[in-house]
């Protein structure tokens, strides 16, 4: 983030501080009741382009640490991490909200990365199956570091 200037896409819920001036402003110009938004997956995220919108600075500190539990359990982190992709893919395909960052092209690319990555996978059981089927499977150790 120091390469960008301290400027973020999104400003976490932990630790996080702003100018109570900024908040007023999101909600003034959105006509909102308040500045966090629940129908939104990832209203953190849609805040922090709100306040880049409205031109206050959403910078972070290159010294400040925050420390924060890991989740719970692997069904936890799946359903979170679940829940962050689809309110990114959501922010980013929302023409209604009128909101413009710097970074939605690094988001893009992490969005098709991960689309990428699902369609290796895919074709890869697809190649197993059909090489299984056709009798054309043939096993050599080298093939399991492909599959670490």
């Amino acid at each position: 983030m120091q390469y960008h200037g301290g400027s973020t896409y999104v400003l976490g819920g932990q630790a996080t501080l702003f100018r109570p001036e900024a908040l007023q402003t999101v909600v003034e110009q959105n006509n909102l009741d308040g500045p966090w938004q629940n129908d939104s997956d990832v209203e953190d995220m849609l805040l922090t382009w709100q306040l880049q919108k409205a031109n206050w600075k959403t910078l972070i500190s290159p010294s400040a640490r925050c420390f924060v539990d890991s989740m719970r359990s692997y069904h936890t982190f799946r359903e979170q991490r679940n829940k962050w992709k689809s309110g990114t893919v959501d922010l980013l395909t929302n023409s209604n909200l009128g909101v413009k960052t710097r970074h939605k092209g690094k988001l893009w690319r992490s969005q098709l990365k991960t689309l990428s990555d699902l369609l290796i996978r895919l074709l890869f059981v697809l190649l197993l199956a059909v090489a299984l089927a056709t009798d054309q499977f043939y096993w050599t150790w080298i093939s399991a570091i492909l599959l670490v």
